[in-house]
């Protein structure tokens, strides 16, 4: 939490340490926000207009929101060390065009991190997987240039959306826009996101044109925040101007943290700049104890807990997204895309098997460079997370429905490429898992590629899981009911667990160009190598891979397929 002032830090660690806060949910997050007469935004006082400060009720909210995230447990990680104590999403995948992959690969922006810690990576979470977004960072002794990522912002994903909305749009322009207009069109912009943000209604879309968005500096919590929630027939959307690539760049604390439900967040680019172990605190998209979120086709990096965090939530979807090089410099250690505690909001709206999606991402390079500071209580100097995805806990409340991770592309993270620890009703199939594990000996149970820990009722399918040399394709630790089949995994590991439908190798299975260089990878089978139709027929339930291709009736593991178009 970087730049905090001890005074937050005292009252958000008074409020959430030693307590998973189920009680202190705020009444007011997951209100419905009141039915808009107006299709307009109408202008504000000046006074209204001024956004470099955080009003006193937005600020709590901001302090229970970084709190929560930081609620979280603190024993070992089930992976290796000492553990002994659909079909909506899917659809709506296959409309989607991906992004290009630009220049956010790999390119060499790691080179700087490199000081940190070593490429570290966990959480301390109660062992495993928790991402969270930590506190205050508390290590010292580590030194880092204050930004690592310095690739340019590629164009914004072309997304479709079927969420219903009213037709109203609220127009932002942070170089040309004047708080004094209605923002009604792009000739009539508002200029503070945030002020727009307080003026949304149910059913309305607010629009950001081309430039930065960092307006609000207050050091150490957020930038800005959707309190306002929409409604089932009318979902409140802040997404990018058609043809415009907005950016906002966070220097301290969270980009954008949301309160409300019903809310949909598309086509946008976020930046963390200016982080380092003494400004350490900071999430793309933090989601906090409310229902029905989606969010598609963002970009997120360079923020220093985590790229999308969903913290004590329902029924949201994570589709599309690119995240890659986050949770470097907290010592909460977080983890690229994290789900944590989730609870039963909103379930009766839902029709299909899965109440929550995280379908269509790529999650690359996230990685902890700085030692857990629950570990280190312990008097243990080790990283815990740094996960490309990891759903962390979700039994802890009760929590009911079904999470599916499908058609995923990890590569290259700090930890492990997708995992459950202490959690159930998870499928994970059809993704891409390749050389994570990056920390090594540095993260705590050592480097695995895929996973489950302490969970029950967890499907692992159809995956190519391609473990670093010498590392365990699979982990699966203290679970029940938990299963693997039809997976293709390859591993030198000899001790890496694998169900009986599914393939072991030590070599390529048929990939065109598997590597941890994005700019040039090609994860898409080859035709007529080894993964030609070995899906079986088991994937109906996800009828289309990454790219939208169909897997029809001979289907290959992975998220691509062999007539994908495009392997990245």
């Amino acid at each position: 939490m970087g730049a905090v002032t001890a005074a937050f830090v005292v009252l958000a660690m008074f409020l959430f340490f030693g307590d998973d806060c189920d009680d202190c949910t705020n009444e007011t997050i997951a209100a419905e926000a009141p039915t808009t007469t107006s299709t307009t935004a109408t202008p504000e006082d000046s006074a209204s207009n001024e956004i470099d400060e955080v009003a006193g009720p937005e600020l709590s909210q901001a302090l229970f929101v970084q709190g929560q995230i930081q609620g979280f447990a603190t024993s070992d990680s089930p992976l290796g060390a000492d553990t002994s104590d659909i079909e909506a999403a899917l659809s709506i995948l296959g409309s989607l065009s991906r992004s290009e992959i630009g220049d956010d690969t790999e390119g060499g922006t790691e080179s700087d991190e490199e000081s940190a810690d070593g490429q570290g990576e966990g959480a301390d979470n109660e062992a495993e997987g928790g991402e969270g977004e930590g506190g205050e960072g508390t290590t010292t002794t580590t030194t880092a240039p204050s930004t690592t990522t310095t690739q340019a912002s590629p164009p914004p994903a072309k997304i479709e959306s079927n969420v219903p909305v009213s037709g109203s749009k609220i127009y932002v322009n942070p170089n040309g826009g004047n708080d004094a207009n209605d923002g009604s069109s792009e000739g009539k912009a508002l200029k503070s996101l945030q002020n727009a943000l307080r003026r949304v209604q149910a059913g309305q879309t607010v629009m950001l044109m081309n430039g930065e968005y960092r307006e609000t500096r207050l050091p150490g919590q957020l930038h800005y925040f959707i309190k306002n929630s929409g409604r089932s027939d009318a979902w409140i959307k802040v997404t990018n101007a058609p043809g415009h690539s907005p950016v906002i760049v966070a220097n301290s604390g969270t980009a954008l943290i949301v309160e409300g439900s019903y809310i949909e967040i598309s086509g946008l680019t976020i930046r963390g700049e200016g982080f380092s172990t003494s400004n350490a605190w900071g999430v793309g998209i933090a989601v906090s104890n409310v229902h029905h979120v989606r969010m598609i086709g963002n970009r997120i990096s360079g923020m220093p807990v985590s790229g999308i965090s969903i913290n004590g939530s329902s029924n949201y979807q994570v589709i599309n997204n690119t995240v890659y090089e986050n949770s470097f410099w907290s010592d909460v250690n977080g983890s690229g895309i994290s789900v944590f505690e989730s609870k039963n909001h909103g379930q009766g709206a839902d029709a299909g098997p899965y109440h929550d999606v995280i379908v269509g991402n790529r999650v690359f390079r996230n990685e902890n460079k700085v030692n857990s500071k629950w570990q280190a209580a312990k008097g243990r100097q080790i990283k815990t997370d740094g996960n490309g995805i990891i759903i962390d806990t979700n039994k802890t409340h009760g929590y009911s429905g079904r999470t599916l991770i499908a058609n995923n592309l990890a590569v290259d993270n700090g930890g492990r490429g997708i995992i459950t620890w202490e959690s159930r009703n998870v499928d994970m199939l059809f993704n891409t898992s390749y050389h994570n594990g990056r920390t090594g000996d540095q993260l705590i149970g050592g480097p695995v590629e895929m996973g489950a820990g302490r969970s029950n009722d967890v499907r692992i399918a159809y995956n190519v899981v391609w473990a670093r040399p010498g590392a365990p394709a699979l982990s699966l630790t203290e679970n029940s009911n938990v299963s693997t089949d039809n997976n293709y995994l390859v591993t030198t590991n000899g001790s890496s667990p694998a169900g009986g439908s599914d393939k072991v190798s030590t070599s390529n299975p048929g990939l065109r160009n598997p590597t941890t260089d994005l700019r040039i990878a090609d994860f898409r089978p080859s035709s007529g190598g080894g993964l030609d139709g070995k899906a079986g027929g088991g994937h109906g339930s996800v009828p289309k891979d990454v790219t939208g291709a169909s897997r029809g009736g001979s289907a290959e593991p992975g998220a691509f397929e062999t007539s994908a178009s495009t392997g990245r």
